[in-house]
């Protein structure tokens, strides 16, 4: 009798240690099936940086990214081989759920499939910390995030990268170079602009791409040889900054930077129908000084510049006007009613492709 109930006994033990073990393995189970997945350590990503101290960039293959992300869904979702290598092929560019049903390749299980990845992309978010003007030693952040649905195989997850390896920054100082500055000027004597300082015999090639901020003329558009163009060493500084990674350009605020206007062309025009041309157009400026005209002869126009007094010039501008054997011409596309427009500055502020002459009006 011993003897059976240690059987007994030794039987129940068994059956208790198995149903431990059914258990177990039940519950790792539900573990395995409901884990999320770290898509940073299934993309393996690896960031890298670039550039100069400062001005440093992060970089790393988003592609590859984007595409560890999509298998991660179509592997939760089961998707067929078929959707899932298309899906992968650009997983960027999954179509909203309401086009699925245009598809008629697509089994309503896949459509399903398909909605639920939809859903899941759309609720995963990534974002960088920062990837601009980065310093080494900085720290910069990639996170994932996903929204409240439970079902989203990804973890919601951030790594820390710290920024090493930026090259370093130099420092030029701006009275270094000041000499050597040239103003790009173009049209022509009375009709001179510039639109870009350049300094290409320094070290490094230096140009300015921001003139009109940074360089103060009073009339551009309407410069003439020996007008002085003016700065200061802070604003050109300022500038060069904006586009500059390799340099870290200085300048005082107080010293001044003067450029002369020079090499502009001088294309002048005698008009033998000047005054009889003038007196057609039949226009009353109240007895206002005719002192400068202008033929464009790219936009075919001529414009008539009138001192009007207390400092105002009062402009007319003809379209459809053209100079042929020394004379002016009304074209077919004449328009009789000038564009008019009060200015400070007896010259007209113009610019074109096609050559400006100033008429003398001797």
């Amino acid at each position: 009798m011993k003897s059976n109930n240690s059987s007994t006994k030794g039987n129940r033990k068994l059956w208790i240690v198995i149903g431990i073990v059914v258990i177990i393995i039940v519950l790792f189970g539900f573990i395995l099936h409901d884990r999320k997945t770290s898509l940073l350590k299934k993309a393996d990503v690896k960031v890298e940086f670039g550039g100069y101290n400062d001005s440093g960039y992060m970089s790393y293959d988003r592609d590859k990214l984007a595409k560890a992300e999509m298998k991660i869904f179509t592997d939760k979702a089961k998707m067929s081989d078929y959707w899932t290598k298309e899906l992968l092929k650009d997983p960027d560019e999954l179509a909203e759920p309401e086009n699925f049903d245009d598809s008629e390749s697509m089994s309503s299980k896949d459509k399903d499939k398909m909605a639920k990845i939809y859903q899941w992309q759309k609720g995963t978010k990534i974002n960088e910390s920062s990837n601009g003007n980065l310093k080494n030693g900085q720290k910069v952040i990639i996170a994932i995030k996903t929204s409240d649905d439970k079902t989203n195989p990804l973890k919601s997850e951030s790594k820390t990268y710290k920024v090493k390896g930026l090259k370093k920054v130099k420092n030029l100082n701006v009275s270094s170079f000041t000499k050597k500055l040239r103003l790009k000027v173009r049209g022509t004597n009375t009709h001179g602009y510039f639109d870009t300082v350049k300094a290409n015999s320094s070290t490094p090639k230096v140009v300015s791409k921001h003139v009109e901020d940074t360089f103060k003329a009073n009339h551009n558009g309407g410069l003439k040889n020996g007008d002085k163009v003016k700065t200061t060493e802070r604003k050109i500084a300022d500038d060069l900054n904006r586009y500059s990674d390799k340099y870290n350009f200085i300048g005082r605020k107080n010293a001044h930077v003067i450029l002369t206007i020079d090499n502009l062309p001088t294309n002048k025009k005698n008009v033998k129908n000047l005054s009889s041309f003038i007196d057609e157009l039949d226009e009353l400026h109240h007895g206002d000084e005719l002192v400068h005209v202008v033929f464009d002869q790219g936009k075919k126009s001529l414009s008539l510049i009138y001192n009007h007094g207390d400092g105002q010039y009062l402009t007319d501008n003809y379209s459809g006007v053209v100079l042929k054997e020394g004379k002016l011409k009304k074209s077919s596309s004449f328009t009789s009613y000038p564009q008019r427009r009060d200015n400070k500055d007896p010259y007209d502020d113009t610019s074109s492709s096609g050559k400006i002459y100033d008429i003398s009006l001797k």
